[in-house]
């Protein structure tokens, strides 16, 4: 590969990452705002029905941003000593498949902690 090759693989695999986390944090917030403002208010069959669809449709921009930077990383790794520029990447970047993907899967289950945290504490409030 040509070093420009190179470096529009490393912007357009970063690109993908950052747009598959940015897709699931969007239905992430998406989700915790429907529990704080609604999750008191919903049934019980519809809290179950937009967790399991949440549950269902959350791991695959997690997998599809894990995928994307354990490509980055092996870009990083396999072309850093022929570019001759440093695209803004760190030692940070071998690092990155764990941190996003752990952080995404972090953040989804503490969103559905929150969820059922919001209805029984509306719950307590009740009775």
């Amino acid at each position: 590969m040509t070093e420009y090759e190179i470096i529009d693989a490393f912007i357009s695999i970063r690109t993908e990452a950052a747009g598959h986390s940015m897709n699931f944090i969007s239905v992430l917030f998406a989700y915790i705002v429907a529990a704080y403002f609604v999750g008191s208010k919903m049934s019980p069959s519809q809290v179950s029905m937009i967790t399991i669809l949440y549950a269902l449709w959350s791991p695959a921009p997690i997998m599809a941003a894990y995928d994307g930077t354990v490509a980055l990383r092996d870009l990083y790794i396999n072309y850093q000593d022929v570019l001759s520029i440093e695209l803004g990447a760190s030692p940070l970047v071998t690092t990155a498949p764990m941190l996003v993907s752990g952080g995404m899967i972090l953040a989804w289950l503490v969103s559905i902690a929150f969820m059922f945290q919001v209805r029984a504490t509306s719950k307590r409030n009740i009775g």
